[in-house]
């Protein structure tokens, strides 16, 4: 049985996009997750860091 878990999106369409992405572990074994998250991590600082070179 398969969990889904309801996203709320943020508003942002970068930052939902890469929230999404965490979706792509549940199909991948466990060893495999560790990618997803460092991408999404990842993902997550640029548009951060984004934000702060806008001023």
């Amino acid at each position: 049985m398969t969990d889904i878990i309801d996203r709320t999106p943020t508003g942002h369409p970068e930052v939902d996009a890469h929230l999404e992405r965490l979706a792509d572990a549940d199909h991948l074994d466990a060893d495999g997750h560790l990618a997803v998250y460092e991408d999404v991590h990842r993902g997550l600082k640029d548009v951060l860091a984004a934000l702060d070179n806008r001023s």
